[in-house]
């Protein structure tokens, strides 16, 4: 399930402008590694925005639930090894950190753009494929 959602995600983010170029991987490959620079807002600050919506979701739908991940679960009291509070903070931190880089280096040079672009609106897709595998696997959400 997650390949099909990684597969969404590059589809979903790559934009198709008249002739649809996902159909040509030499031609789709050819527009993110140009040397032009592209669109900032476009290919940075609109998939950072999708990553950050994403994984919110993916956090909201996960609150008070058994966590997998050991370094997101909490470590004691009421909730452990559930996401509660620290586990927030731990995967805002993250995504926060993520975000930061991702305009900065987006900014400072602007080749990398299409691959920051890529990267990030991938992310945001996977996680929010992630929150909807959690709502609809939970019984609290029926």
């Amino acid at each position: 399930m997650m390949k099909m959602f990684s597969m969404l995600a590059v589809l979903a983010v790559l934009p198709c402008y008249g002739q649809p170029r996902w159909m040509n991987p030499k031609k789709l490959a050819e527009k993110i590694v140009s040397s032009e620079p592209a669109s900032y807002s476009q290919w940075v600050i609109m998939p950072v925005v999708a990553n950050i919506a994403g994984n919110s979701f993916d956090a909201l739908s996960s609150w008070k639930q058994p966590e997998a991940n050991k370094f997101l679960a909490q470590t004691s009291g009421t909730y452990l090894n559930k996401f509660y509070r620290d586990s927030l903070g731990k995967k805002a931190a993250l995504v926060g950190g993520v975000a930061a880089v991702s305009l900065a280096v987006g900014y400072k040079w602007p080749r990398t753009r299409r691959f920051l672009g890529v990267v990030n609106g991938a992310y945001g897709v996977t996680y929010t494929g992630v929150a909807i595998s959690n709502v609809v696997r939970n019984p609290y959400y029926r």
